[in-house]
């Protein structure tokens, strides 16, 4: 009688076997990043920035204390926009506006402490946008200057955020 064939033995094998394959399959998993595949952008020194933050425009007063995010106000298409909510993954960027829509993007390049980045999006009224532009940190402060850009207009944002 061969000893690998009896039901006790197999039993045991797989009753060490699968704890044994669990555990070598937990060691490969990077449980702390969410996103394994962004890019960072770093400048020259090696300083990887953060710009993730709730970016207002506060130089325009409002019932609420901000302005108009899209610069000169009440021309875009769709809803105002007031603020606009910017994640930072690595070189990717997700947003998220007042109006509820969502944005999608990436920063292209790193220069000091000023980034390059772009958005794509739509507005209430369903039009494309492209957002183009600079985000400049400072002192936990972070600075959107861009372009934005529809089918049938063209306006400014200059917002601030805490980062």
């Amino acid at each position: 009688m061969n000893a690998f064939r009896t039901a006790a033995f197999r039993a045991l094998a797989f009753g060490l076997a699968l704890p044994l394959a669990a555990l070598l399959g937990a060691v490969g998993c990077d449980v702390d990043s969410t996103d394994s595949t962004a890019s960072t952008i770093a400048d020259n020194e090696g300083n990887v920035y953060n710009y993730s933050g709730l970016y207002m425009n506060t130089e325009e007063g409002s019932t609420n204390g901000y302005g108009a995010l899209v610069f000169p106000a009440g021309r875009q298409s769709g809803a105002t926009l007031v603020w606009l909510r910017l994640l930072q993954y690595g070189s990717v960027l997700e947003g998220y506006d007042s109006a509820g829509l969502t944005w999608s993007g990436s920063l292209s390049a790193q220069n000091g402490n000023v980034a390059n980045f772009s958005l794509q999006g739509r507005t209430t009224a369903g039009q494309p946008v492209d957002v183009a532009g600079t985000l400049s940190y400072a002192d936990q402060q972070s600075t959107l200057d861009a372009t934005w850009i529809e089918p049938a207009f063209a306006g400014s944002i200059l917002a601030q955020a805490t980062v």
